[in-house]
């Protein structure tokens, strides 16, 4: 298996994802996809490019929209 050149570094993706979730007010989800269709990467290629902080964004993300089941939390 041949390894697979990646078009963008880690924090080029990472800072391209921060500005537009912030910038264009788009979901983590939204922007990540966006990058690879404008980027030509597939999707394979996100996990190696994405940071520890924005991982747990996309996370936070899908348990909101109910992709991932709720955690536990303490009453405040």
């Amino acid at each position: 298996m041949e390894a697979v050149e990646i078009p963008m570094t880690k924090e080029e993706f990472n800072t391209k994802l921060t500005l537009y979730v912030g910038e264009f007010n788009m979901d983590y989800i939204d922007a990540v996809c966006k990058l690879c269709e404008e980027g030509g990467l597939e999707y394979e290629m996100v996990p190696k490019l994405i940071d520890a902080r924005t991982k747990m964004y996309i996370e936070n993300e899908f348990r909101e929209n109910n992709y991932l089941p709720k955690l536990a939390q303490l009453p405040l």
